[in-house]
């Protein structure tokens, strides 16, 4: 068998899913763990057990976060989502996105509600979409991470912003 990046993360969990089954007659049957078809290969290897926690990167981001500056915490967190195999990106994010955007919550602090979340995401978001694309990656390639896309109204603005300049 051929070796596959954990980067290229379908074909990487659809392989770990192949090293431990025997003759799956289709990809549903491959997704398929105790009866329980699943949407993805991940969720197939997680839920089979194939895959380990995520427990000394949630450590690790605990105590930077403790010890460090929020972009230099998005630095950590965009090294580790592009080159570990980390289970769940989306409950790293969850569980760090205060710490992640901490500065942009004091830069937007005079925002109210959903204005000032909306920018404080989008920022944080577009941060780590730039660290990512020094590594190879995007924002795009993790499912589990709110997208850029979402927010299309402050993506013109930044476009704008960098046009007027």
């Amino acid at each position: 068998m051929i070796h596959v990046s954990p980067r290229d993360m379908q074909r990487f969990y659809m392989r770990v899913l192949l090293c431990h089954r025997k003759g799956p007659t289709s990809f549903e049957i491959l997704r398929t763990v105790d009866g329980v078809p699943y949407d993805s290969y991940r969720e197939a290897a997680l839920h089979a057990g194939y895959l380990e926690d995520d427990s000394e990167w949630v450590a690790c981001m605990t105590e930077v976060s403790q010890l460090r500056k929020p972009y230099q915490l998005r630095q950590l967190f965009a090294t580790i989502i592009v080159y570990s195999q980390l289970v769940e990106v989306g409950d790293l994010w969850e569980r760090f996105y205060d710490n992640l955007s901490l500065d942009f919550s004091y830069t937007y602090r005079s925002l109210e509600g959903n204005a000032k979340e909306e920018m404080v995401t989008f920022h944080t978001l577009k941060i780590l979409n730039n660290l990512l694309l020094a590594n190879g990656s995007a924002v795009a390639h993790f499912e589990d991470l709110p997208q850029l896309c979402e927010y299309p109204h402050l993506v013109l603005d930044s476009l704008l912003q960098m046009i007027s300049h």
